[in-house]
């Protein structure tokens, strides 16, 4: 199924995306 594909256990590398893109977020967040 298509829903489940983020039901994924979590990662070393999911969890540095997933910052990576919170970081991203603040940035542009801090700069608009």
């Amino acid at each position: 199924p298509a829903g489940k594909t983020w039901q994924h256990p979590p990662t070393p590398r999911s969890q540095l995306l997933r910052s990576a893109v919170a970081v991203a977020i603040a940035f542009v967040f801090s700069t608009y």
